[in-house]
């Protein structure tokens, strides 16, 4: 492992670091602790930064070919290449249970999280799919050609995705922005026809494989009035007429959908 020391105004020559290790991969520093895939020996190793003689001590071993590592809620997620698994330990135990996480994979290479789901790279796929951490529920964001994009790595900021490919020699771009939102009433209904009535909203939003999919409820006055619940969706009458139903995507695209509702059968007191 060598040191590259950045922000420098002067061009910078890499410092040696780290030193006889055997074929490392992935790395991650967490709490002055430096951790390590050697792949070809099977193990992950680590590093105490802040101590001078940077020993490497073994943390797992006989783990099939660990390639990269990720960090979330106390806990090192780790991709296992010659397993075809994703498994997870705690770093600040000395000797760590390994939790297995996901199984049956092809070839688990690169690996990201945010919030609660997982991005991992299948090499042996070139396809990068996507696992709720909570649901365990799989999907395949984009499926590269396997004979020309060998995949390997993945790194998501925000909500682009990018991705090396050894085969292709580049790094390709997957944008999952917010493109297109659909609002409709739950059932399909536009119409509020109860006094002081209630509609669920819905918003359906493209693509599939965005990576935020939250929306902002908003309601805007025609002829008519009402109230929404932002974070819900939930439409209440409050005068006959009609009303703008909004759905705005939470990510960068700041994307709209919108709906008309026709409100009736209100009761409103005139002062005499």
């Amino acid at each position: 492992i060598i040191y590259i020391k950045l922000f420098s105004t002067q061009s910078t020559t890499p410092t040696e670091f780290i030193t006889g290790l055997n074929s490392p991969s992935g790395i991650l520093i967490h709490d002055d602790l430096l951790f390590i895939c050697e792949h070809n020996v099977d193990k992950v190793s680590k590093v105490d930064l802040t101590d001078p003689s940077l020993q490497v001590v073994p943390v797992l071993s006989s783990v099939g070919a660990p390639q990269y590592l990720a960090y979330k809620d106390g806990e090192i997620y780790v991709t296992l290449y010659g397993e075809g698994r994703v498994i997870k330990f705690d770093p600040s135990l000395q000797t760590p249970n390994v939790v297995e996480v996901l199984k049956d994979l092809m070839g688990p290479t690169g690996i990201d999280i945010v919030n609660d789901e997982m991005f991992i790279v299948e090499a042996n796929e070139s396809r990068l799919i996507t696992v709720d951490l909570l649901t365990k529920t799989l999907r395949v964001i984009y499926q590269f050609d396997n004979s020309t994009d060998f995949s390997w790595s993945v790194l998501v900021d925000g909500n682009k995705i990018y991705v090396s490919q050894s085969f292709g020699a580049k790094i390709s771009l997957v944008d999952e922005t917010v493109n297109k939102i659909t609002v409709q009433g739950e059932n399909g209904i536009s119409v509020i026809d109860a006094e002081k009535g209630t509609l669920k909203m819905l918003a359906v939003v493209e693509p599939d494989e965005a990576i935020d999919k939250s929306v902002r409820w908003s309601v805007t006055d025609g002829t008519g009035s009402a109230t929404i619940d932002p974070t819900t969706g939930l439409l209440t009458a409050l005068t006959d007429g009609t009303v703008i139903v909004k759905a705005t995507a939470k990510d960068a695209s700041s994307t709209v959908g919108q709906i008309e509702i026709t409100i009736s059968n209100q009761v409103t007191t005139s002062l005499s």
